[in-house]
């Protein structure tokens, strides 16, 4: 089993931003050097009540900083884009870090952000579908002429293309169906969102192996790559008094932005089958529960917004000392 971890950009407004930025550097080289597999960084804009460091300045500044993690973005709002330019910054990143890239590209679900950017929310999907179309495109042929409902290029090149042959991986990321088939028929993998219990993985999963061998595309596509919000110590009730707060913080942010929650009236039922909090035993024991269930990727979020940094680290201290040794096979 493959484990990521998230890099949370998303910090109070009371944290000075130098010490915002010395954050997320810390923990990027920390991940690196503590035999993680990946590193992901997530994008919104006009977040009043917090800050948000922006992931495509951020991964190539941790592309420099890191030398053994794939860097992803996880993901980037592709909508509120022009997908030629993604196609340039991301296949700068991924000359920037000798081909360690990977791009999920998301939908989108705050109207803040849709409003600002000046994109009708209902043209989402198209967006992404084109979108994407367009950057594999891009980053694999030279001349392209593209004739799309929302984006048209006629002979158009872009260079340099990414080191990565035959391109990056594109992973669609999402929470629903929809998100799994949308992403066996366009993209390399379904990045699988943090809310769903084991069982929903299961079901869905399912679904999404099931469009991709309707697609024909079983030699494109690889299995997805879980997100689970965690947080593992020594003591398995530290973990859990630890992480408390911040946690249900962020998700009543989330409800806020028009996402669905979780109920933490009793956050260790809450937790059940949804995340992965406790001693380093018991993350283990979770992890080989998932890799029973075929997954084969977990991408850990560890960091939320108002926690000790030093919180955070010694978290993924524990992670890389007593858990990445006995990862599942």
């Amino acid at each position: 089993m493959r484990l990521g971890m998230f890099n949370l950009t998303q910090y109070d407004r009371s944290v000075p931003a130098t010490e915002v930025w010395s954050s997320v550097s810390e923990f990027g080289r920390l991940v690196d050097e503590g035999g993680f597999d990946s590193l992901w960084v997530g994008e919104h804009h006009v977040t009043a009540e917090d800050q948000y460091l922006q992931n495509i300045p951020v991964l190539a500044a941790l592309a420099s900083e890191t030398e053994n993690v794939d860097i992803g973005a996880g993901a980037l709002l592709l909508p509120l884009h022009n997908p030629v330019h993604v196609a340039e910054l991301t296949a700068t990143l991924d000359v920037m870090s000798d081909g360690r890239f990977q791009l999920t590209c998301g939908l989108g679900y705050r109207d803040e952000e849709f409003d600002v950017f000046g994109v009708d929310k209902s043209d989402r999907v198209g967006r992404l579908v084109e979108g994407i179309q367009l950057i594999r495109q891009l980053w694999t042929e030279d001349h392209v002429t593209y004739d799309g409902s929302h984006f048209s290029v006629s002979d158009v090149t872009i260079n340099p293309k990414p080191m990565q042959s035959p391109h990056p991986p594109i992973l669609v990321g999402g929470y629903v169906d929809a998100a799994a088939k949308r992403a066996a028929n366009i993209a390399n993998s379904w990045m699988y969102g943090n809310l769903a219990d084991k069982a929903e993985l299961e079901r869905q999963f399912e679904v999404y192996e099931q469009a991709v061998a309707e697609a024909g595309r079983e030699s494109e596509c690889f299995t997805p790559p879980v997100m689970r919000e965690a947080f593992v110590l020594p003591d398995e009730q530290e973990a859990f008094d630890t992480v408390r707060p911040y946690l249900q913080r962020k998700f009543e942010t989330y409800a806020g932005w028009g996402l669905d929650g979780v109920d933490f009236d009793d956050f260790q039922e809450a937790s059940e089958d949804r995340f992965i909090i406790g001693s380093p035993e018991t993350a283990l024991a979770e992890l080989e529960e998932y890799a029973e269930l075929g997954v084969e990727h977990v991408v850990f979020r560890v960091q939320y917004p108002g926690m000790d940094p030093a919180a955070a680290r010694r978290c993924v201290e524990t992670i890389s000392d007593e858990v990445i040794p006995q990862l599942p096979s």
